[in-house]
């Protein structure tokens, strides 16, 4: 029985709703707060020293 939960396709999919209330991770897909995230990165990036790179 143990070995099936894990083989079972939609195990990694069962508790995502639980694991995201509890760790208060957000869905890239909502676009308020995805705007909200690149606007954040976008100026933590321009504030560090050397600017944006590409390393």
């Amino acid at each position: 029985m143990r070995d099936a939960y894990a083989e079972r396709r939609m195990t990694p999919y069962n508790h995502a709703q639980e694991i995201r209330e509890r760790f208060g991770y957000r869905d890239y897909g909502d676009r308020k707060w995805s705007r909200g995230l690149r606007i954040f990165l976008y100026g933590r990036a321009w504030a560090h020293v050397e600017g944006p790179t590409t390393r």
